[in-house]
């Protein structure tokens, strides 16, 4: 869906204060996990990122780079997950944006001294790095991560994170020819995910994140036959019946989770291929 100029318009005469940042940042987030609305929140993600900047609220500015990122992982990740049709310039081209934003909130980031996000960061140029290809190089970047972030006060919020991190590390691990190492700790980050409290659609997203990353990684490499078919369609449908967010429950994100699911899809179908 485009975003249209006069919806622009109505944008650009919003008057932005610092305390009203953090919400804008929810806002952003609920629009980039709909799938449809790319223009609409690269548009309002960097508009937030710029008055962010002026204001000086420099962490800010930096999650809205981050966003920008995201919606081209999700382009890129749209592309990849089609059954017919992809559009491989498209993906490319997603790919480019998602590495140029991420490296851009690494350059701000170390321009105003956050210390503190330099684990946020490492994240997505793992991201970047696991996207490109550059499995070592991902792996590194995610265990540099998580050691930050695993280092944080234990109340704070950021820390939690490294649960999502460790999933990625598992991934990596898989993908740079240790797949019994990657797959066990991908099963060990999968059961400690009841253990921890924090946001319902986050923790849906990012445990059937786990078990997704972990079946597609041992297809890719050649190593499925460490879960078996069956395993593997057993783990994707538990990942699958994690989707789901009650109906007199509120929440910020798709409820459809139309991201997730397609990928079950798609690796549903390869693994039927399988002989």
């Amino acid at each position: 869906m485009d975003f249209q100029e006069t919806d622009r318009q109505i944008v650009k005469e919003f008057v932005v204060a610092p305390e009203h940042l953090s919400g804008w940042r929810l806002a952003v987030g609920a629009l980039r996990e709909k799938p449809g609305l790319e223009d609409r929140t690269l548009y309002l993600a960097n508009f937030f990122y710029e008055a962010a900047d002026k204001l000086g609220e420099h962490e800010n500015a930096f999650h809205f780079l981050l966003e920008q990122s995201l919606v081209w992982q999700h382009v890129f990740m749209e592309e990849r997950d089609k059954f017919e049709g992809s559009d491989e310039e498209r993906m490319l081209s997603a790919l480019e944006k998602m590495e140029e934003t991420v490296m851009k909130a690494e350059e701000y980031r170390v321009a105003h001294n956050l210390e503190d996000l330099r684990g946020d960061s490492l994240r997505f140029l793992g991201k970047v790095a696991s996207s490109e290809g550059e499995d070592e190089k991902a792996l590194a970047f995610y265990q540099e991560s998580k050691k930050l972030l695993l280092a944080m006060p234990s109340e704070e919020p950021k820390r939690i994170r490294w649960i999502e991190v460790q999933g990625f590390e598992a991934e990596a691990l898989i993908m740079t020819g240790r797949p019994k190492e990657g797959l066990t700790l991908a099963r060990r980050t999968w059961v400690i995910y009841p253990m921890h409290e924090f946001d319902l659609y986050t923790h849906k997203v990012w445990q059937s994140g786990v078990g997704i990353s972990t079946v597609r990684a041992l297809v890719e490499t050649g190593n499925i036959e460490l879960l078996g078919r069956q395993g593997a369609e057993k783990w994707l449908d538990e990942a699958q019946s994690l989707l789901v967010i009650p109906e007199d429950m509120e929440t910020w994100g798709d409820r459809n989770f139309t991201i997730r699911r397609r990928e079950i899809r798609k690796l549903k179908e390869e693994l039927s291929k399988l002989e």
